[in-house]
């Protein structure tokens, strides 16, 4: 006999993963994947900070950078504002175990990322 996931449990599961209390801290991103095409990364981290602020870290182009983000629950869409409007973006957040993956809303691009908060 088959059994039904009462719908509640369901909602409290997607709400669980949606709320921006599970993402604020330190990810390091693992890999960006687009397409076939798979790049892994090394010192990539991005900081969200409980305050709407962000720091991030690019080692492949060592780069840093600052700025503010927003989150839209509803859509679990994270806005990224960084210093130039040329640098801000738009993600939609989702857990897989305990990778954070970023899907860009602009392209099939997305992030893996684990927390390294300590």
């Amino acid at each position: 006999m088959k059994q039904l996931i009462p719908i509640s449990f369901v909602f409290l599961l997607w709400s669980c993963h949606t709320n921006s209390e599970t993402f604020i801290g330190q990810w390091q991103i693992l890999s960006a994947v687009e397409g076939d095409e798979t790049i892994s990364l090394q010192e990539n981290r991005m900081h969200l900070k409980s305050d709407g602020t962000f720091s991030s870290y690019d080692g492949e182009q060592k780069k840093s950078e600052n700025g503010r983000w927003s989150y839209e629950q509803e859509t679990r869409t994270l806005f990224i504002y960084g210093e130039s409007d040329s640098e801000d973006s738009a993600w939609i957040l989702s857990f897989k175990g305990d990778t954070l993956i970023f899907q860009s809303t602009d392209s099939a691009l997305y992030l893996k990322a684990v927390n390294i908060t300590k």
